[in-house]
């Protein structure tokens, strides 16, 4: 007869494995903890400024599991050879739960230290993998000493090195995210939501059973405005592709700081873009003296190359790519003899897609090969409009990049100076880098005068903003830019006036206003 374990313990070691494969940055992953710690929780989507909430959430489930791991251990000790495959599984997630998290701190200490020596491909030092290797053993074996079933739950030498591998992928990925797509808006908590997705699919488990190794046969398409972080989405992914560790030498194949390859399609010309991709043997053309890798073959197997505006890419080159995507292979220029593609391809677009293969401007088959996975990227109007909160975020993370520190005086200060344009409304075209460069301007100066005035906008609304921020606007101009706001957001005057409280007529008389402001003459 199998041992089973008690049905609390078996309870709580099934909603570790939820909470395991669950997306951290998903509201889902929030439900499974608040049932193993029965009791609700923040309810609102995890993110960067909740970031302690986070941490104190993950300490109290660590607390429950280790007192049902150490409650069953004796047991497991006495019936190791009667415990069914399903159980099993339970207990070799749960100690790895436990064994990765515990693992974190050190974790942090050595991704500062690649990122510090970027040139360099480190150790890791510190004996994080013996100990991760020690804990993860002492947590697994059931028998001590040399009983026969002491290797029952054990794993061999090159299956601790993959594990430990992919938990520093794991943690790589979530600080890549939470660092670089920042904002408690619901759009960017979707956008976090797709990217982690993109990593490590939406199972976990299966990406580490099945896919860690092959996920660069999943091109990857961002889709978003000028200005949007698109830059930012395909470096969170590039540098978190899994990256084997070698025990001997107590390195990673790679430092993963180094795993990311870009090239601006729009910025070089079809026959730039050639050379800087494929690459070309001596004699291919004039000025061709020697021979010369190209970004293709410069990738690592564990890395990406990042198409950025891959929109502007001629036929020519999207046939050449086509052929890299279906089949690895591709011929530096003048070369007879194929070389491979082993990393992966993330690729950029501000066009609309639609649009371009309407007009003949890409190719359909080479669109689908490179849309495997398709992340939209939210402009920053759409998410301001949902939380507008969001821009004191985007400020402090700003001011920390530009300044390197976060003066508080300096950041009540600019807020308080951003914070009338974000009520007004303004769309701010230039999405998240326009952002950037507002707050450059108020840190010089007095006041931001947009380079471009928002899309569809006249003079005469152009100018209100700019009043706004100056406290100069009249209220009747506010009213009718709120109102025309509003009535975007729900679709109708009806449904306007119940939000707004007024009566619909009232809204109309306001969003005529606005379209006057909006279009003088």
């Amino acid at each position: 007869m199998n041992y089973a374990f008690p049905p609390d313990t078996r309870e709580i070691f099934k909603i570790i494995r939820q909470i395991t494969e669950a997306n951290p940055f998903s509201p889902e992953r929030l439900r499974w903890h608040e049932q193993i710690l029965r009791r609700p929780l923040d309810t609102e989507p995890l993110h960067l400024s909740n970031w302690q909430a986070r941490q104190k959430i993950n300490e109290a489930t660590l607390r429950l599991l280790e007192d049902c791991l150490a409650e069953v251990r004796e047991d497991i000790h006495r019936h190791a050879d009667q415990i069914s495959s399903e159980d099993q599984e339970l207990y070799r997630i749960a100690v790895w739960f436990q064994t990765y998290h515990q693992a974190l701190e050190g974790m942090d200490r050595y991704m500062a230290r690649c990122e510090r020596e970027p040139d360099q491909n480190p150790p890791v030092g510190e004996h994080l993998y013996d100990d991760f290797k020690a804990q993860l053993q002492t947590g697994l074996r059931l028998i001590p000493g040399n009983a026969p079933h002491e290797s029952l739950l054990e794993m061999n030498e090159s299956e601790t090195a993959e594990l430990f591998a992919f938990s520093f992928q794991l943690w790589r990925g979530f600080s890549g995210i939470i660092r670089r797509l920042i904002g408690r808006s619901a759009p960017a908590a979707r956008l976090r939501e797709e990217v982690w997705e993109a990593i490590f699919t939406r199972r976990l488990l299966w990406s580490f059973n099945y896919l860690k190794s092959r996920m660069a046969n999943f091109s990857t398409l961002i889709l978003g405005a000028s200005g949007t972080g698109k830059d930012l989405v395909a470096e969170a992914i590039a540098t978190a592709q899994f990256i084997p560790y070698d025990p001997r030498t107590d390195r990673f194949a790679i430092n993963y700081t180094a795993a990311n390859q870009v090239i601006n399609l729009s910025a070089l010309t079809p026959t730039l873009i050639e050379s800087e991709l494929f690459g070309h043997v001596k004699g291919a053309f004039t000025g061709a003296t020697e021979n010369r890798q190209g970004l293709l073959e410069k990738c690592s197997p564990y890395g990406a190359l990042f198409l950025d505006e891959i929109g502007d890419l001629s036929e020519e080159i999207q046939v050449k790519l086509l052929r890299v995507l279906q089949s690895r292979e591709f011929y530096p220029l003048g070369s007879r003899k194929p070389a491979r593609f082993q990393g992966r391809i993330l690729s950029a677009t501000n066009r609309d897609i639609a649009a371009l293969i309407q007009e003949g401007r890409m190719r359909e088959d080479f669109l689908y090969r490179l849309g495997a996975v398709v992340i939209r990227v939210p402009t920053l109007s759409q998410r301001l409009r949902e939380c507008p909160d969001e821009g004191a975020e985007l400020l402090r993370a700003i001011l920390l990049r530009v300044l390197g520190q976060v003066d508080e005086t300096v950041y009540r200060e600019l807020e308080e100076r951003i914070r009338p344009w974000i009520k007004a409304g303004y769309p701010w075209p230039g999405n998240v880098r326009e952002f950037e460069q507002c707050v450059r301007s108020m840190l010089v100066g007095s006041r931001y005068n947009p380079l471009v005035s928002p899309a569809g906008a006249g003079d005469a609304l152009h100018q209100l903003f700019l009043r706004m921020e100056q406290s100069q606007a009249p209220i009747e101009e506010i009213l009718a830019l709120y109102s025309h706001h509003v009535l975007n957001s729900c679709g109708n005057y009806q449904a306007a006036a119940e939000r707004l409280g007024v009566d619909w007529r009232t809204v109309k008389k306001y969003v005529h206003q606005y379209e006057k402001l909006a279009h003088p003459g």
